[in-house]
């Protein structure tokens, strides 16, 4: 009877272990495609937060003056670069092997987007277009 009991017990376990396996394997895949969808939403912000600026200076003519504060790096302290098309009317955020594009209404741009990113950047539209620079610290 002893043995008929620890076997029993012994397939129970075994059981259990498989479950809790197959739960685990789940649930870290998962957690993997939440880290990756969380960048890429947080990519997508800044860039069309950036985009939606440089078109709102465009829009109010020449002396309109704008300063954005830009995270250091994406969520989960993944670095990042900014640049633009000026062809197409694209900005363009690039992070860890993907990219991002936001539309622009001007591709009458200057200026450079600094890398590594520079928090306060200054965005005005004067007479031959939209010029960006930045500053550093505070």
């Amino acid at each position: 009877m002893k043995g008929q009991i620890s076997v029993e017990l012994l397939i129970i376990v075994i059981v259990l272990l498989g479950i809790f396996s197959a739960i685990l394997a789940t649930t870290t895949s998962r957690e993997g495609e939440f880290l990756v969808t969380r960048t890429t939403l947080h990519a997508k912000e800044v860039a069309d937060n950036v985009a939606f600026t440089i078109n709102q200076v465009f829009l109010g003519g020449p002396g309109t003056t704008k300063e954005i504060v830009l995270p250091t790096t994406l969520r989960g302290n993944i670095p990042y670069r900014l640049n633009y098309s000026y062809s197409n009317h694209l900005l363009i955020i690039n992070y860890s092997s993907s990219y991002y594009t936001a539309p622009l209404i001007t591709g009458n741009i200057s200026g450079d987007f600094p890398f590594p990113i520079t928090p306060y950047l200054n965005i005005t539209h004067e007479v031959f277009g939209v010029n960006i620079s930045y500053r550093g610290g505070s």
